[in-house]
């Protein structure tokens, strides 16, 4: 994630005070939107160009007039951000509006999306949390095309900062072996299926490569041709073979890290290897700490090398948000997981926020 060669999409910092509390970034993809969640807070002023309903003022009251374009300054009082929604919305108070518009005072809710510039006033100064995000934020970030091509399914995805977005899964129907039957043409027609998929998803989605999941038999056959067709639309970084294909295969890959050395800077990378030192410790030395009050306390006596924290938990419980913004400040790398992935599956059942220590202290 930290590569400055890797083509890809990155947050655009427009201006920074963070003595100030003040930045303004220009959203550049939804991974964008995904950082800017964490990064604004009930009680933040945002402005933003958005649309507003006028009122007209009558001699017998005021009427709706037309909508219009306006800037706005919305005092934050709540936030919604689903992952696939590809919008960011933001309801508050609005604190700054044109005169002419009369809306001051009154509520509004900011929708942000690809394309929008955004300035954030926060009621403290940026701290280690925010800065941190800020900084990985616009750092080039790698979407891989992920195809995990099988006999009976076939998944195709983008592997990105938020883990692993589904695009496409399709099954097949094996036909009977009976004259004529040839296994290895029925998987070149799923392979021609999977080349239109992939060409239609690539025409519409920024990615810096692609990786193909494939069991031995495929793994075989795709090399023989598809990989070159593949070639022809998105630059392929390699073959992986796994046990089973389709959706199984993915998890496979990244669940045994064979992915790790092809595409380390993608954050799901980081989760699923995370989860495994984490199950590796529950199970051996437990150099583990679970739950908000272990890790509050484990970082409190400075034993903790590094911190997983569930995206979602950080957005909703204040206690973790403080936890984490402790962690920042001592320098604790932390890695946000995606509650959509199979490691933020595991991560709520462990409390949404667990941290691995370099020791377990005495007595505990």
């Amino acid at each position: 994630m930290r590569s400055a060669s890797t083509r890809g999409v990155f947050m655009r910092v427009i201006s920074l005070d963070a003595r100030k509390g003040v930045f303004e970034v220009q959203v550049e993809s939804p991974e964008d939107l995904y950082y800017l969640a964490f990064l604004i807070r009930q009680g933040d002023v945002v402005y933003a160009w958005t649309f507003r309903q006028v009122k007209i003022s009558r001699a017998l009251g005021s009427e709706r007039g037309d909508r219009v374009r306006v800037y706005l300054g919305v005092e934050v009082e709540g936030k919604e951000f689903h992952r696939f929604s590809k919008k960011l919305r933001l309801k508050g108070k609005i604190v700054e509006a044109p005169e002419r518009i009369h809306a001051k005072g009154s509520y509004h809710t900011l929708s942000v999306g690809v394309g929008d510039a955004v300035k954030v006033v926060k009621k403290d100064c940026l701290g280690a949390f925010e800065l941190s995000l800020l900084e990985e934020s616009t750092i080039r970030i790698r979407r891989v095309l992920i195809i995990s091509l099988g006999l009976e399914e076939v998944v195709v995805g983008l592997l990105g900062p938020q883990g692993f977005d589904l695009k496409v899964k399709k099954t097949y129907t094996l036909p009977e072996r009976g004259e004529g039957f040839s296994l290895k043409k029925f998987a070149q027609a799923i392979m021609d299926d999977v080349l239109a998929l992939s060409k239609r998803i690539v025409k519409t989605e920024t990615v810096s490569g692609a990786l193909i999941l494939a069991p031995s038999l495929l793994d075989e056959w795709c090399r023989e041709s598809f990989v070159d067709r593949l070639s022809e639309v998105v630059r392929v970084i390699g073959v992986v073979r796994v046990s089973e294909g389709g959706l199984a295969g993915v998890y496979e890959a990244l669940r045994g890290g064979k992915l790790r050395d092809i595409i380390s800077d993608v954050r799901a990378l980081r989760e699923a290897e995370g989860m495994r030192t984490v199950l590796s410790e529950l199970s051996g030395k437990g150099r583990v700490a679970i739950g908000k009050e272990e890790v509050r306390s484990s970082v409190e006596w400075g034993v903790v090398k590094e911190v997983m924290v569930l995206d979602t938990a950080l957005l909703e419980d204040e206690e973790i948000l403080a936890i984490i913004q402790k962690v920042a400040t001592s320098k604790i790398p932390f890695t946000i997981v995606s509650e959509e992935s199979e490691a933020g599956a595991m991560l709520r059942r462990l409390g949404s926020i667990v941290a691995i220590l370099y020791y377990k202290p005495s007595g505990d």
